[in-house]
């Protein structure tokens, strides 16, 4: 597979476009893959016709970026702060949902455009924290860091790390890991979040005003900053793709509507050897206990692990989990009716994040 990898589009359709022409992109060849390290929206004015674009490729992995975080909690709790403002995310409010529709208190409504909401909520959702190949690891600011001693090293299982663990590795400087040593052997890590001309900090042969691509052993910084530089960054390689595989799971009634409806975004289990076969980018069939005939699939887009499922439920949003801010508290004694308690302090619990299938 050619894969052409780009980060921090930021609105800006057209300069998109133009890159990836430029390197030979072709949605319509089958052997062509585009991977979005993340940041699609905000600084720029043209977000909506970034979200057309990247959600009708056939072929393409959307890396989750710290401004879809942001997107994402604006949306929940509709409303625009200071530095929403400040990083750009007002104009694609505005862009989507009408510059009428905000107020001067920086409050949203999006009464007047739900099917667009749930475009947006339902694109962020189809994001992963990683994307990993034969020779890459894709993703936005870096991989989750955790500490040894004191000692900050890369977490040990980056494919079950914490939400928050992820959340947390999208505002990471790659050049400040990067410069500590925290690479994966063999892999060469392809990341954005802040511009390649921050190389400068660590490399002497790069010159502050040097936005293109950052190559050294284990990493390639693809953000040209390109609010600035009206430019995107194309990295263009081959490389091996993961077979994605199927798995059949069931739910009963109540998470199964739930999570057909959108209302419900992360399925829980133990982390036993069924569920450890389960990778990102798999899929998952989702068939109803009460009637098997009834199903439908989904995609994984996060592993997350947890001692417990207090420990889980403190992770994530209520909303996520299926649960309201009300009931959330009795989310570990539900899982405690489905499962034996030494069996939990066995294995673990399981976020799985999923996404329908777009």
């Amino acid at each position: 597979m050619k894969i052409f990898a780009v980060s921090d589009i930021h609105g800006h359709y057209t300069e998109l476009k133009a890159a990836l022409d430029k390197a030979g992109f072709d949605s319509t060849n089958t052997d062509h893959m585009l991977i979005c390290c993340g940041d699609c929206f905000d600084r720029g004015s043209e977000n909506r016709a970034v979200l057309e674009y990247l959600s009708a490729l056939p072929r393409k992995i959307l890396i989750r970026g710290n401004h879809e975080d942001i997107l994402e909690r604006i949306i929940e709790n509709r409303y625009l702060d200071a530095l929403d403002i400040r990083n750009g995310t007002d104009i694609t409010i505005e862009e989507f949902f009408g510059s009428e529709n905000i107020d001067r208190h920086g409050r949203i409504d999006f009464s007047q455009n739900h099917e667009q909401l749930e475009i947006l909520k339902n694109f962020i959702a189809s994001m992963y924290d990683f994307f990993e190949t034969e020779k890459h690891i894709f993703t936005h600011g870096w991989l989750p860091i955790t500490e040894d001693d004191g000692t900050a090293i890369l977490h040990p299982d980056k494919e079950h790390a914490p939400n928050s663990l992820w959340h947390d590795a999208r505002f990471t400087e790659w050049f400040n890991a990067y410069s500590a040593g925290l690479t994966v052997e063999n892999k060469t890590i392809v990341c954005g979040h802040r511009a390649s001309y921050n190389a400068c900090r660590i490399d002497e042969s790069r010159t502050p005003d040097d936005y293109s691509i950052y190559f050294a052993p284990g990493i390639a910084a693809l953000d040209s900053a390109t609010i600035r530089t009206k430019n995107i960054n194309v990295y263009v390689t081959e490389d091996t793709i993961p077979e994605s595989r199927t798995h059949n799971m069931s739910l009963m009634q109540s998470a199964f509507d739930k999570m057909t409806e959108g209302k419900k975004r992360v399925e829980m289990r133990l982390l036993d050897e069924k569920r450890s076969k389960i990778a990102v980018g798999d899929i998952i069939n989702f068939s109803l206990v009460q009637n098997p005939e009834k199903q439908f699939s989904v995609r994984v887009t996060g592993l997350h692990r947890y001692g417990s499922f207090s420990e889980l439920a403190c992770d994530f949003k209520p909303s996520d989990l299926g649960y309201t801010l009300a009931h959330i508290d009795d989310l570990p004694y539900d899982m405690e009716m489905l499962y034996d308690r030494q069996k939990i302090e066995k294995y673990g619990a399981l976020a799985i994040r999923v996404s329908h299938i777009l």
